[in-house]
């Protein structure tokens, strides 16, 4: 394991340095398994915009679903009434969690490119 302050000297073996991958199509095709593109279809500067805004809307959707519920409260002097109310908010406020904003991850360059040229074969034919 190299250091994070080696400094590559006159003697140092050129092999360090060297890629395993030798031909260009090797290359190729690793580049395509680790290059990664976002498959939901909008620009770079898009996505940093509404990935956020999207998790905005369902975090105020949540606080929305407790207020609802914690307004229509009237029975605070009663522990029963308490601990159902306490029990129905946890239950709805699940219930947003998970149907929430989850950011898709990125696709393989590789798979991208293969879903294009089978939605361009699509058209063409």
């Amino acid at each position: 394991m190299i250091s994070r302050d080696w400094v590559p000297t006159a003697t140092t073996p050129s092999h360090i340095f060297m890629s395993k991958l030798k031909s260009p199509i090797q290359k190729k095709q690793k580049s395509y398994e680790k290059d990664c593109r976002s498959y939901y279809g909008e620009n770079a500067k898009a996505s940093r915009k509404n990935i956020p805004r999207a998790k905005q809307r369902s975090h105020m959707a949540e606080r929305r679903v407790a207020g609802e519920i914690l307004k229509g409260l009237y029975c605070f002097a009663e522990v029963s009434c308490s601990e159902r109310v306490e029990a129905d908010l946890r239950s709805k406020i699940r219930i947003k969690q998970v149907k929430s904003f989850k950011k898709k991850p990125d696709l393989p360059l590789l798979e991208i490119i293969k879903r294009k040229k089978a939605r361009s074969n699509l058209r063409s034919s």
